[in-house]
């Protein structure tokens, strides 16, 4: 039996030997003979343009046909005419043909960190040591002699691609690309909020991200209590209730991760708050007077002495942090105010 690669070019040959009182008139190559009939490939329809024949020194005839299809499995005979009509003789039974088609197989899953085999498979033996070739993605990525094997050591989501395969002298032939997928659990877990800065009343959207595969599920928490689920958690007004710290939680059926803790800071929008110590009594985190500002969300540090850190401000960023002692200790001098506007220089 003779295996050959859909589309390729496939040789097959021949010899016979006749009575010496006979004339050889015609050789040719035939396709499931008959007794009565046998039909000269040269002349068939079906193989008219892809069909040769050629004699070698030794007397051996060879067939080539190119472009192989499935519909041309078949057997090939030798045919010898003579110069006698009823001396004729047929080389039965001659090579078989089958056809076959690259095919790449993977497991079911693939979960990283495994180190799962590919295979190169035919559905008949291609003859000789055949040498494989291994693509992803349409490059080269090893060639196999002797095996139809590719070993993946320890995959990754790095690893995930389309895989194709191709003998390695056939290589214009390859296999359909077959879609390889590494399952992990969730990574980089991420949340942003939008808009950045929290006014009372105003709307927050809450996003979780993260990278999986499957795709993960979302569960939102509150100071470690359940406040939700799904990828979006919005809160269509926002009050001092919702100020506290939020994370989220991505999970599927390889893992959960949570996300870093992001903290939401509540401001009036009529009227802002800001707290101040006395420079004098700088040192102690229990002195201190109000500055209200609309719609500013900055603390500031204000000494009510005569000392001449009188018009001293202290000032710190409270959006998204927590604020301390330490953080209202950073001097700046006040140049410019307004209700809407703070310029400031150190």
């Amino acid at each position: 039996m003779k295996c050959a690669l859909k589309g390729s070019t496939i040789n097959l040959s021949g010899t016979y030997k006749h009575p010496n009182h006979l004339t050889v008139t015609q050789t040719f190559w035939t396709v499931n003979p008959s007794k009565d009939k046998s039909i000269n490939l040269l002349a068939h329809p079906d193989y008219r343009g892809r069909v040769q024949f050629f004699q070698n020194q030794d007397g051996m005839i060879f067939l080539s046909l190119s472009n192989v299809t499935h519909e041309d499995e078949a057997m090939y005979c030798l045919r010898i005419l003579t110069n006698e009509k009823d001396e004729r003789f047929l080389g039965f039974p001659g090579p078989e043909l089958k056809v076959t088609e690259l095919r790449v197989e993977i497991p079911a899953e693939i979960i990283e960190g495994e180190s799962p085999v590919l295979f190169c498979k035919t559905t008949c033996d291609l003859s000789g040591k055949t040498e494989f070739t291994w693509y992803k993605n349409g490059k080269c990525l090893s060639v196999s002699i002797g095996s139809n094997q590719l070993l993946l050591q320890s995959v990754s989501s790095d690893d995930t691609g389309n895989y194709s395969c191709a003998v390695r002298d056939q290589k214009h032939l390859p296999s359909p690309a077959v879609s390889l997928s590494v399952r992990y659990s969730p990574q980089n877990v991420s949340v942003s909020i939008s808009p950045s800065g929290e006014i009372e009343g105003d709307s927050v959207t809450l996003s979780c991200s993260s990278d999986s595969n499957p795709p993960a599920d979302f569960t939102w928490f509150k100071g470690g209590q359940y406040a939700g689920s799904g990828r979006i958690y919005s809160i269509s007004r926002i009050s001092s209730d919702h100020s506290g710290e939020y994370k989220c939680r991505s999970r599927n059926k390889h893992g959960v991760r949570y996300s870093d803790v992001v903290i939401l800071n509540t401001a009036d929008s009529s009227d802002d708050t800001y707290t101040a110590l006395d420079p004098v009594s700088r040192t102690s985190a229990d002195i201190y007077s109000t500055i209200r500002v609309s719609k500013c969300l900055k603390h500031f540090l204000h000494s009510r002495s005569a000392d001449p850190y009188k018009h001293r401000l202290f000032c710190s960023s409270v959006s998204h942090s927590l604020v301390t002692p330490e953080l209202l200790m950073t001097p700046t001098w006040l140049s410019s105010f307004s209700p809407d506007l703070l310029n400031m220089r150190l």
